[in-house]
């Protein structure tokens, strides 16, 4: 038996085949090389927080991690966490507990807790205390955890003018201090200060490199979101209120007081009042406040107060309505002026208007300290409105 060959003609065929291959190869990568030099169409790419240690430097990387760790907060009805269940030292906290972050409407808040105790005989904790130094017990239904989140800036600020302008803790200097002594105190300012201070893990000191700092921000707030019930928004604070009288079906009336500390008001430091010093933002502090080394420092509450500002905006539109919200923030704020106006005259903080201290008259006005003053006033307010 003879072998036949491939014939000449067919040899042709597979080289001709081949070569047809080859150049439709090339010119699809000639293609895709050309495409890759044409300019990309002007679309803002959102970072990838895992990849990009100046990430939170980026507006679009911000808004979108904000986006991302935001949620929507859940009804918590009043019988579900008001019960008076005597405090132990080593007990996980029940009631209602505020993570009172200092400067950050610390004392209104205080005053708002206390009141909803007084009101409701609920068992409540409000005292400055950082949220990891309680002993929680895993998921604890019968406890109603918030806090209060305030821009950074403007906490920072707060926080200089009270300890070093009002007391004069600037060596007895002017009650305007230069720009350099506030820029200066500024740059004292714990990193992260409310993170570190709503955090129910303390967060790992002196890491340098970007992508674990970030990566650290990004799973703490995560927990902040699903460890807290609430989040109040100082810079907002009537929506706040206004959306967790909503959650919990407490009446307004059981979360308004008289404000406690304002700029040319007095606080009782000891048995001496001290004025309150305005803080005034200068050119070169505002300049400060945008610099690299500032949002740098403080990025991790930078991204938090962004999530506590989506959250409350996502619970108002897709829980409640922002109609309907509206409507009723114009006659809440309307409440407020009216029992303010009711009762200006006959509340006594523990400092005086001129600033002499009346402690024995705030004792019968305030629930603690300068917490829920005119709370007396505000209950016969509240009496005559259910009567009328």
């Amino acid at each position: 038996m003879t072998l036949r060959l491939p014939s000449r003609r067919l040899f042709v065929c597979v080289a001709v085949s081949i070569l047809c291959l080859s150049l439709q190869l090339l010119l699809f990568f000639n293609q895709q090389s050309s495409n890759s030099a044409l300019p990309t169409p002007a679309v803002l790419a959102v970072p990838d927080f895992g990849s990009r240690p100046d990430c939170l430097l980026q507006d679009a990387c911000m808004d979108h991690l904000a986006t991302k760790l935001s949620r929507v907060w859940s009804v918590h009805n009043l019988d579900a966490w008001c019960r008076n269940v005597p405090k132990t030292k080593n007990d996980s906290p029940t009631g209602l507990v505020l993570i009172k972050v200092p400067k950050s409407a610390s004392s209104t808040l205080a005053g708002v807790v206390l009141r909803i105790q007084n009101r409701h005989n609920c068992t409540v904790h409000w005292q400055h205390k950082l949220a990891r130094e309680y002993s929680w017990n895993g998921d604890d239904a019968s406890a109603i955890r918030v806090a209060p989140i305030r821009e950074p800036s403007s906490r920072a600020m707060s926080s200089v003018y009270f300890h070093y302008v009002s007391f004069h803790k600037n060596t007895g200097g002017p009650r305007n201090p230069k720009d350099s002594f506030i820029i200066q105190k500024l740059r004292e300012t714990k990193p992260d200060f409310i993170l570190d201070y709503t955090a129910d893990k303390e967060l790992v000191a002196n890491v340098t490199n970007g992508n674990d700092r970030l990566s650290e921000i990004y799973e703490t707030i995560r927990r902040i979101t699903t460890f807290y019930d609430f989040l109040f928004v100082v810079d907002r604070l009537d929506e706040s209120l206004l959306v967790y009288s909503w959650l919990t079906k407490l009446p307004w009336t059981d979360l308004l007081t008289m404000p406690s500390k304002k700029n040319g008001s007095w606080y009782l430091s000891g048995n001496r009042c001290v004025s309150l010093a305005g803080a005034s933002l200068t050119p070169a502090i505002a300049t400060f406040f945008e610099s690299v080394e500032w949002k740098q420092t403080h990025a991790g509450d930078r991204l938090l107060y962004e999530v506590a500002n989506r959250s409350l905006d996502r619970t108002i539109d897709e829980l409640i309505g922002r109609p309907s919200f509206e409507k009723e923030l114009f006659q809440f704020r309307d409440l407020r002026r009216q029992i303010e106006n009711a009762c200006q005259n006959e509340t006594n903080f523990p400092c005086s208007q001129n600033g002499s201290p009346q402690l024995e008259l705030a004792k019968t006005n305030c629930y603690v300290r300068d917490f829920g003053c005119g709370y007396p006033c505000i209950d016969r307010f509240a009496n005559e409105m259910e009567h009328s």
